[in-house]
C-alpha cells in the first residue's frame, strides 16, 4: 500500500473537509461515483477540462484514493459533524454521549450497578446493563423510569 493508500483518521477527514472543502467535496463525489472498490483496484484519472489546475487536479485524484480505503463511518461522521451548513443549529443531529461508568446516562446521578452489570438510577428509575471489555465500554439496554428505551 502506497503512502496515498493509507487511510484517513476522523481528524484528518475533518482538517480536510474544513481547509479545502472544494477539493474534498470533488474528491467524495469521484468516490461515489466511481466507487471504493475500483479506485482500490485501478487509482482514479478524471478529465476536469478547466475546472482544476493540474496541482489541484492530483491532490483531488490523491485525496479521492485515500478517501476510498477510509471506512465508511468516519466520513459520515464528519459529514454529519463538520459539514452541515446549517443556520438553525435545532436541525443538527444530536452528538453521542459520552458514557461514564458510575454516571447514569439518563439524569447524571451516581449509580450502583450489580455484580451482573445491571443497575437501576436511584434519582430517576432508568435501568440498564454497564458494558465492559478489559474496562468499562458503555451502558447498553438504557430504560427510563418508565420501563421505555432511551
Amino acid at each position: 500500500m502506497s503512502i496515498e493508500q493509507i487511510p484517513y483518521s476522523y481528524k484528518d477527514v475533518a482538517g480536510l473537509c474544513k481547509s479545502n472543502p472544494m477539493v474534498f467535496h470533488m474528491a467524495l463525489a469521484i468516490v461515489w461515483a466511481v466507487g471504493a472498490e475500483q479506485i482500490a483496484n485501478d487509482g482514479v484519472k478524471f478529465d476536469s477540462g478547466n475546472l482544476l489546475a493540474g496541482n489541484l487536479k492530483k491532490e483531488t485524484e490523491d485525496i479521492a484514493v485515500r478517501l476510498a480505503d477510509t471506512p465508511l463511518p468516519i466520513i459520515l461522521a464528519v459529514i454529519q459533524r463538520d459539514m452541515l451548513p446549517v443556520e438553525n443549529k435545532d436541525m443538527l443531529p444530536p452528538l453521542p454521549k459520552k458514557d461514564e461508568e458510575f454516571v447514569c446516562p439518563v439524569c447524571g446521578s451516581e449509580i450502583y450497578p450489580e455484580d451482573d452489570h445491571t443497575w437501576e438510577c436511584p434519582g430517576c428509575g432508568a435501568s440498564g446493563t454497564n458494558v465492559y471489555g478489559e474496562v468499562f465500554i458503555r451502558h447498553d439496554n438504557v430504560c427510563d423510569g418508565d420501563g421505555d428505551p432511551v
